[in-house]
């Protein structure tokens, strides 16, 4: 359930960005608009960390699954993760 609320926050965070760059920006003043894309990249930001804590929370997902282990490690093994995350 909580996956697919998020799935509809995101994809109506996209629908309202589509939006407002075609219907909206005849409309809106600069400083409106502007103010209207913030508004919808918030919405974003907020959706994506909302899976984000899905994913983490639940053990089920790619983060307890062996293969994935073994993708990180590679990862890390590449120096592919920053300094901080790995030595905090």
């Amino acid at each position: 359930m909580k996956l697919k609320l998020t799935s509809i926050l995101g994809a109506t965070a996209i629908i309202l960005g589509a939006f407002g760059a075609h219907a909206l920006s005849e409309t809106l003043t600069e400083t409106e608009l502007a103010s209207y894309k913030t508004g919808v990249l918030y919405h974003l930001v907020h959706s994506v960390y909302l899976l984000g804590l899905i994913v983490l929370g639940n053990p089920t997902t790619l983060r307890h699954d062996g293969t994935w282990r073994a993708y990180l490690d590679w990862a890390e093994e590449h120096k592919l993760f920053a300094w901080h995350i790995t030595h905090g």
